[in-house]
């Protein structure tokens, strides 16, 4: 299976990423408060040949969650000789480092802290139409899984029994994996979700992603992408005889 342009790829608790200089890489993110972390890195000069970005996770015990959880918008960009790397995220940097022309970043995952207050009872009708429509998601994307994907069907099957046990409670909309309503490009633009992240209103972001999914797209239409972004092969990050990583 082909990897996109912007592929995500999950190595047990790691993460790896292209390197894109002066672009945008969105991570996914879930609608929980963004827990405001805005760091920039310098990173070693001469790192032309690096293509990518390895994230580890450093959290204590590295949680039940995986880096796709983690949901911040990060940029690598290139600034006289040197790279710089800055995120606004629910993820703290701890170091980066650069080996064997793979940048890579140590991470720590930040807590959530939920404030279920903010939604009112006028606002829970919609959202729990929301819940249904990931739900209904879930159920369409684990009938596309590859059968040798054994890890992404236990993670489907757990968000889905999950689901299934706590549909109408109102804790839920904390703990749904929100991220798979934006974390698609033929979803929305990396500017509406550059401006989704600005907001650490719980609220604000779930309903500008309701209107925006009611004005351009059925969330049914667009199964067919999930398997692309989401179960590609993972990356090779062993060099090829020429000394470079392969794509």
């Amino acid at each position: 299976m082909s990897k996109s342009a912007g592929q995500i790829v999950s190595a047990g608790d790691d993460v790896v990423l292209p390197v894109f200089v002066s672009k945008s890489i969105i991570f996914p993110s879930t609608l929980l408060k963004v827990t405001g972390f805005i760091k920039t890195f310098k990173l070693p000069e001469q790192l032309d040949e690096a293509r990518f970005l390895v994230l580890k996770n450093e959290t204590e015990g590295k949680l039940d969650s995986k880096l796709w959880f983690v949901g911040t918008v990060c940029s690598l960009e290139k600034k006289d000789n040197a790279y710089f790397l800055s995120g606004k995220s629910r993820a703290e940097a701890i170091k980066i480092w650069r080996d064997k022309g793979v940048l890579i970043a140590s991470i720590k995952e930040l807590e959530d802290i939920s404030t279920i207050g903010e939604l009112t009872g006028a606002q829970m009708p919609i959202l729990w139409g929301c819940v249904e429509s990931i739900r209904l998601f879930l159920k369409k994307w684990q009938e596309k899984i590859p059968k040798e994907e054994q890890e992404l069907r236990k993670l489907i099957a757990g968000q889905l029994t999950g689901i299934d046990v706590q549909r109408r409670e109102k804790e839920i909309i904390y703990s749904l994996p929100w991220h798979i309503l934006v974390n698609f490009p033929t979803f929305f633009s990396l500017e509406f979700k550059e401006e989704m992240l600005k907001t650490d209103k719980v609220v604000d972001r779930l309903l500008s992603i309701v209107e925006k999914l009611q004005q351009e797209v059925v969330v049914s239409q667009y199964t067919d992408s999930f398997t692309d972004i989401d179960t590609a092969s993972p990356i090779n990050l062993e060099p090829e005889e020429n000394g470079t990583i392969s794509e």
